[in-house]
């Protein structure tokens, strides 16, 4: 390139110096300048210096996609076509995150300019969601540049599972209505709720909304246990989360066939017949115990008139004694009859009675 080209100007400053500008230059231009005293042919030359053009990069792009918890966040920045090389940052709401980055520049031989791409592999936090995220861009030549800003969309299931059990039921029944609850929450993906019964059938029905589901059961003393499981399910994720309950709901069993029979009423009524039918039972043993006791008290017990009686006499005393009653007293053929006339006898004297046993 000379100066007859017109892409060079001279300028003369003082003590022989001179500034040579270079006009219409371009992004790709690179230039060697040598400089001479302007003689033809002459031989002095100072050394060559190569201009290279600065060339400033273009705003940086930033690039971010749906992030998933604990998965690498991907974020990218690009800048491309500088010359030199600019410096890159990624910040989530203020906070630098160069550090959790990784750099690339790759240069294009052409143009001898620069395409720089920052990667931020960081696992991706549930706390980044709804977050904002710019890329700048710093050289030494130039002032800063920022990329436009972008909210962050970051999925994540949720840490926790709670299902809420039935109330235990109060009285026997045949069917039992058991409500059960599970609710999960703190999650922005697509989850829902699924119950499991191990048993193939079921009397039930289900109601869901976001994050709460409700199963109404209606269990028997076929379902005792038995075992229901509630469990979560996304769509962006593998989630390890769920909650069981094992049925068990009172019933009667029947001890003289060792089976299950059906639920009975609860009322009080067979119990109060039971007490008064006892009550009753009690009410006649006293009595007979009474008119027992009565019979004692107003009839000496033989075996006590026995006791004060000396010893039996002989059996002539005994028929003289009863000879003298003979016309008061019914004929007696035998001994035994005997006996038990003089036992009368003795009674009726000592009990002090006015009127002779048989009526005499």
């Amino acid at each position: 390139m000379l100066l007859s080209d017109r892409h060079l100007s001279e300028t003369e400053l003082t003590n022989k110096e001179f500034v040579l500008t270079v006009h219409n230059i371009t992004s790709s231009g690179q230039y060697s300048v040598q400089c001479t005293q302007g003689r033809v042919n002459g031989d002095k030359y100072t050394d060559i210096v190569k201009v290279n053009v600065i060339v400033q990069q273009q705003k940086p792009v930033l690039r971010v996609p749906t992030l998933k918890e604990g998965e690498p966040a991907n974020i990218t920045c690009i800048s491309k076509g500088g010359r030199p090389t600019s410096r890159l940052s990624i910040m989530i709401d203020e906070r630098n995150m160069s550090g959790s980055s990784e750099t690339i520049s790759v240069n294009d031989t052409p143009t001898d300019t620069n395409t720089i791409q920052m990667t931020l592999n960081g696992n991706a936090k549930r706390d980044w969601n709804s977050k904002s995220v710019i890329c700048t861009q710093q050289t030494d030549l130039f002032t800063d540049n920022v990329s436009d800003r972008k909210i962050i969309n970051c999925k994540y299931p949720p840490s926790t599972l709670f299902m809420e059990n039935p109330r235990p039921p109060l009285e026997l029944q045949e069917v039992y209505f058991l409500t059960f609850r599970c609710n999960i929450s703190d999650f922005n993906d697509n989850c829902s709720l699924n119950w499991n019964w191990d048993k193939s059938e079921q009397d039930s029905r289900t109601e869901q909304t976001n994050g709460l589901s409700t199963f109404v059961l209606n269990a028997t003393k076929e379902d005792n246990e038995h075992t229901l499981i509630c469990s979560v399910h996304c769509s962006s994720f593998q989630v390890n989360l769920s909650d069981s309950y094992t049925i068990r709901v009172p019933f009667l069993v029947n001890q003289r066939k060792e089976s299950i029979t059906e639920p009975v009423s609860c009322s009080p009524l067979p119990w109060v017949a039971a007490a008064v039918v006892f009550f009753i039972l009690i009410a006649l043993i006293v009595m007979n115990v009474a008119v027992l006791r009565k019979k004692k008290s107003t009839s000496p017990s033989i075996e006590r008139i026995t006791e004060k009686t000396p010893e039996i006499q002989p059996i002539s005393v005994q028929t003289e004694v009863a000879a003298e009653y003979r016309n008061t007293t019914p004929e007696i053929q035998t001994y035994e009859e005997i006996e038990m006339e003089i036992h009368t006898y003795e009674a009726y004297k000592s009990s002090g009675e006015t009127e002779h046993p048989y009526g005499h």
